[in-house]
């Protein structure tokens, strides 16, 4: 069965996401929240935003607090701009998030209310294939892709991409073949998990050629829309 590859760039199920806000009583205004979209690479400054559902009120002030990095900017302000230089990372899936508090209080009103949304971050700024190969005999591409796993193995949070391309015009049961046989080789043969490989055709490549990826499973990164995974 074939489906489509679409590896979008997210963190634990976050691209930048909100939670709901609480107010202390009902003329508060709501709070919500936007950041970057996706990732932000670390060393880079974060800016998160804040609106007000009721924004015509002078006498609110803004309270910003966070979880990890180092506000760097002024707090009593409706934007809030993080330092992410000396962030603790996770050292498996290279990424972590911040959490990014708000809580507004309106003097006049009596008004308090609150929120905030967690935001990821990734310790590196580009993915490279850790091999690429083209026409290549059997004996050696299975030395390849046990060099692979070995790499994807010795992490809890790794994942192996393999993806494959065809000279044009390469007949579908020949490209299945050459699918099955890696399948074979690895989970038949050598019993590596399935769950931590993913094995693809990339239509858009008109020469023999395969590229093997080791990526953080909690890390997506858009290797190719439109690949096919067997």
């Amino acid at each position: 069965m074939r489906k489509v590859l679409l590896i979008t760039i997210c963190f634990f199920s976050y691209c930048g996401s909100a939670f709901a806000q609480v107010a202390s009583k009902p003329g508060c205004p709501t709070i919500s929240l936007s950041g970057p979209e996706g990732l932000t690479r670390q060393g880079e400054r974060m800016v998160v935003k804040a609106t007000l559902s009721s924004n015509d009120r002078p006498d609110f002030k803004y309270s910003w607090s966070l979880d990890k990095g180092t506000i760097v900017s002024e707090l009593n302000s409706p934007e809030v701009s993080i330092d992410t230089g000396r962030i603790e990372m996770d050292k498996d899936s290279m990424s972590t998030q911040i959490t990014v508090s708000l809580e507004i209080t309106g003097p006049a009103s009596g008004c308090i209310a609150n929120t905030a949304g967690k935001y990821g971050v990734y310790i590196i700024g580009d993915f490279f294939p850790i091999d690429i190969y083209g026409n290549a005999f059997f004996k050696d591409e299975m030395a390849r892709l046990d060099n692979l796993a070995t790499q994807v193995l010795n992490s809890k949070k790794m994942i192996g991409y393999i993806i494959k391309g065809f000279k044009k015009g390469t007949p579908e049961k020949d490209v299945r073949t050459k699918i099955e046989r890696i399948k074979r080789f690895l989970f038949i043969e050598r019993k590596y998990p399935k769950d931590r490989f993913v094995i693809a055709v990339d239509p858009s490549q008109e020469t023999t050629v395969t590229k093997l990826w080791r990526l953080p499973s909690d890390l997506g990164l858009s290797l190719c829309n439109t690949c096919r995974i067997y």
